[in-house]
């Protein structure tokens, strides 16, 4: 009787195997299939995104390839198990939601630190002027700085000011924007000038992209018609400009790269690439520096290593988050 039941239970299986039914999927996967999905919810209910939830939910089942109905079928079969608990299936799509929360947090801190050490390090003056001086009607025409962009990054215009109260104008402000190729404002920003203030600072950023022609500073505020004698003084107006981020990590990079090769080896890499009909000499110059390549090779990874306990992290782990940078 006993062998009579399991023959019958196996020609069950085999026969819902071929006729397609639905599936049971393992608790690891189920668990996963939960994390996308509360992720993906998350992610529509942040951005307000309409829909029917079977676009949202679909994909991520099919992804690993299973149908709705064995979603259902899954599910439903928890209460049938003993020794299964679906709470135990969300506790762990709560773990991994959370570990790949951790991930998330530690490479966007080592991207952070990483953008902070580029603008710090690469950042340059383009502008710079102690005093400007309006007493005059005549001296409001020169008070438009226009400076040309050649590549992408930001500028930061910084600068302090002084309304005189012998200065009866009223409704005083200045205009910073990036003026584009088709001669469009983009980002603009209008400051209004206090004239009640001991000393007023203004402080904009302004981001430039490839293309774009100027960066425009209008330090005129007497645009009404009828001016009334001006009295404005106007002192340390700088303009700075910071690389872009993607740059600014090459430029670290190729800084690190000319810190750890010896200059005895770097003198073979230009005669290797002027001329070909010095490679053989070039050839056994290199062959003679293997040993310092193998020794800048250490002074790198030491260099990695440093920066790696600067940012209280495993060396392992900055080369992983790199990798994933690129």
């Amino acid at each position: 009787m006993k062998r009579l039941t399991y023959i019958l239970l196996c020609v069950t299986a085999l026969l819902t195997t071929a006729c397609g039914g639905p599936k049971i999927i393992p608790d690891d996967e189920l668990a996963k299939i939960f994390s996308e999905a509360y992720i993906q919810n998350a992610y529509m209910t942040a951005f307000a995104r309409g829909g029917d939830t079977l676009d949202i939910y679909t994909p991520i089942w099919e992804r690993y390839g299973y149908t709705e109905e064995d979603m259902r079928f899954s599910i439903g079969n928890f209460s049938k198990r003993k020794s299964a608990k679906l709470s135990d299936v969300v506790d762990e799509a709560i773990r991994l939601i959370e570990q790949e929360r951790t991930m998330a947090n530690h490479k966007k801190a080592v991207r952070d630190t990483l953008r902070e050490i580029g603008r710090r390090l690469f950042v340059r003056t383009v502008h710079y002027d102690t005093l400007i001086r309006v007493r005059r009607v005549a001296d409001t025409a020169g008070l438009e700085l226009r400076i040309p962009i050649t590549e992408s990054g930001d500028f930061e215009v910084t600068y302090s000011y002084v309304v005189d109260s012998l200065d009866k104008n009223h409704n005083m402000r200045t205009r910073h924007y990036v003026l584009s190729m088709y001669d469009r404002r983009m980002g603009e920003a209008v400051h209004r000038m206090r004239r009640n203030e001991m000393r007023g600072r203004y402080t904009g950023r302004f981001k430039a992209s490839v293309g774009d022609k100027y960066l425009v500073v209008d330090l005129n505020p007497y645009t009404q018609k009828n001016i009334t004698k001006p009295d404005l003084r106007i002192d340390s107006l700088e303009v700075r400009f910071y690389m872009d981020d993607r740059k600014a990590q090459d430029s670290i990079s190729r800084m690190l790269l000319r810190k750890t090769i010896p200059e005895d080896f770097q003198r073979f890499i230009k005669p290797w690439q002027d001329s070909v009909a010095r490679r053989d000499s070039v050839l056994r110059a290199v062959a003679d520096s293997i040993r310092l390549a193998e020794d800048s090779v250490r002074h790198a990874t030491d260099s990695l290593r440093l920066v790696a306990d600067s940012l209280n992290i495993p060396l392992d782990s900055l080369i992983n988050t790199s990798d994933t940078l690129k």
